[in-house]
């Protein structure tokens, strides 16, 4: 049977790399979705945009980005517009339904933020009895009160302002979404503040493709790849500073 298994990967494989040598693709991204896909100055930049050129250099083509409103791509996607879409997009029962994932790229969740000299704690049990910062309505501020009730919890409509009062050391902690948090520490917040500890309620981010699509096994085999040769942790650093230990 893995005989077999290895026999028909293979021959996916080829059917991508037939493909692949045909034509370049076209991605859909979301042009305002900082840090993962957004235009700097002229350019496309971000995360999403730094890994799919990587992943493109892996399988020898070359990429168009196509622009379009985040709630736009997986209809694109079903309508044969695109060949792929990549926006920090979830992998839910859902999507799923009406699209193909690729293996994840990148794993959402929330994640603690503190000042850069902050010690003695590592997790969330250490939040007990200090005050620490959210965004109103987030995921972050329902897991705080539903897993650390000892902790004073500030709310803030803006999450920039919860920054702030980390920086001037008001608050002891923020919890928030893991890459708003890593892209501020590597960015406005750095040298002030870093981000602490695992990754909680985790959501994969995948690839989506057509149903149909013969580009799937060839994504995968080139994440596989850009793990492997280093590539994707030095992309993840440039974007969100050190991966969390359960990336």
């Amino acid at each position: 049977m893995p005989h077999i298994i290895s026999i028909a990967l293979t021959i996916l494989l080829l059917l991508a790399s037939q493909q692949a040598d045909a034509q370049d693709i076209t991605v859909g991204m979301d042009d305002n979705y900082e840090p993962f896909s957004f235009i700097d100055k002229t350019s496309y930049s971000g995360f999403d945009v730094d890994i799919m050129s990587a992943l493109c250099d892996i399988m020898g083509i070359g990429f168009t980005i196509k622009p379009m409103p985040f709630q736009d791509l997986v209809p694109a996607l079903r309508q044969g517009k695109l060949d792929a879409a990549m926006a920090g997009i979830a992998i839910t029962d859902k999507r799923t339904s009406h699209v193909a994932f690729s293996d994840p790229y990148f794993h959402g969740g929330q994640r603690m933020l503190v000042a850069a000299n902050t010690t003695g704690f590592f997790t969330v049990d250490g939040l007990k009895g200090k005050n620490v910062g959210t965004k109103l309505g987030s995921d972050g501020s329902f897991f705080l009160y539903d897993n650390v009730p000892d902790a004073t919890v500030s709310l803030f409509p803006h999450i920039s302002d919860a920054y702030d009062e980390l920086i001037h050391g008001r608050l002891d902690a923020i919890f928030f979404d893991s890459s708003a948090i890593g892209y501020f520490a590597m960015t406005k917040g750095k040298d002030k503040v870093r981000p602490l500890g695992p990754l909680y309620e985790s959501q994969p981010y995948g690839i989506a493709l057509p149903k149909d699509s013969l580009w799937i096994a060839r994504f995968n085999d080139a994440l596989w790849r850009i793990r492997e040769n280093g590539t994707y942790k030095t992309i993840y650093y440039k974007w969100f500073g050190e991966l969390p230990d359960d990336h």
